[in-house]
């Protein structure tokens, strides 16, 4: 059977729809090409409506089959899931896989120590738990950093949707938000907090008004679907990348913690508190210091996946590229 020929307008047609729909890589989350994050800033304020999408992981850590919030098919307007942090050599953040209802090598060797007598309060416990975070899609209003389109917001449940639930507890009325037709417009105000050198955005106010417009159902077709957003690796991966050793870096968790260096618990109880610093320190390779320049005074290129804030930079890709310059 001849093979159709097939000219080069139907593959520069074919690349363009390809070009498209791929999608890349920041940090932990995987967004469709043209889609961006939205990043707060310490000490600013801002308009954001935050817009719902079509829920289709089945084991959404919302679900409510009984109330039906978050069952597959559904509205809603957020996506918890839960991050560890400096995990291996290289001290990176990966997507806990118990986010999406699967098995955790962390997790697992993390209660096999408190199973073998250690306290939760001991170092090598604490460095192991999970920090709570919540995806939204958002669309920033008079805002000239940003366009009026939807964002993809990353953001720790404490410093947003703890003061969020908060102010809708005593406003119950602003509930519907998110509706497309009815919802508001959330005003948020960001104070700036620091931490040693490190500067951060908290939320210290949130007040709702009525949107100046309606959006149309036509826009669900165009918001990423927050539940393919996060990069979750395999177990086996997961697995590696813990028990991972570069040169004289050691492979035994206790091992590994060296130092761990001003950690705050607002709640020592709490795995889902954000934490201010936390950083494990392993012995590694000193790298000459990249071109380029860290939003928050590290070592660019030196430095990623080091810290806290690593995993919200709007820097990481361009970190992480002058990593792998410089190790190879």
């Amino acid at each position: 059977m001849k093979k159709k020929k097939i000219s080069f307008a139907d593959k520069v047609r074919a690349n363009i729809e390809k070009q498209k729909s791929q999608k890349s890589q920041y940090g932990y989350l995987k967004l469709l090409k043209g889609v961006n994050v939205f990043k707060e800033e310490p000490g600013s304020r801002v308009k954001l409506d935050i817009l719902p999408y079509v829920v289709t992981d089945p084991n959404h850590p919302d679900r409510d089959d009984e109330l039906g919030i978050a069952v597959p098919g559904a509205l809603w307007y957020k996506r918890p899931f839960k991050l560890h942090r400096n995990i291996g050599y290289n001290n990176m953040p990966l997507v806990c896989p118990t986010s999406i209802g699967k098995r955790c090598p962390i997790c697992e060797y993390k209660q096999r120590l408190l199973k073998e007598g250690k306290d939760w309060r001991d170092d090598s416990v604490k460095a192991l738990k999970t920090y709570l975070r919540n995806l939204y899609i958002v669309v920033p209003l008079d805002n000239k950093n940003y366009e009026e389109r939807p964002y993809v917001w990353d953001i720790s449940d404490h410093l947003f949707q703890n003061k969020l639930s908060i102010e809708l507890e005593e406003n119950p009325e602003y509930a519907n938000f998110p509706d497309l037709e009815d919802g508001y417009t959330l005003r948020i105000r960001f104070t700036e907090e620091q931490f040693g050198k490190n500067k951060f955005a908290d939320t210290s106010r949130i007040d709702f008004e009525k949107r100046e417009k309606k959006y149309d159902e036509s826009i669900l077709d165009k918001v990423p679907n927050l539940d393919e957003v996060l990069v979750v690796l395999p177990y086996e991966q997961i697995e590696a990348k813990f028990f991972d050793s570069e040169d004289d870096a050691v492979t035994d968790v206790d091992k590994a913690i060296d130092e761990v260096v001003d950690e705050i618990d607002e709640d020592e109880d709490d795995e889902d508190v954000e934490p201010r610093k936390a950083k494990i320190i392993v012995s590694k390779p000193k790298l000459a210091v990249a071109d380029g320049k860290c939003p928050y005074g590290h070592e660019f290129g030196r430095d990623e996946g080091s810290y806290l804030e690593c995993a919200e930079c709007i820097e990481w890709n361009a970190c992480a590229d002058a990593k792998d310059e410089l190790d190879g």
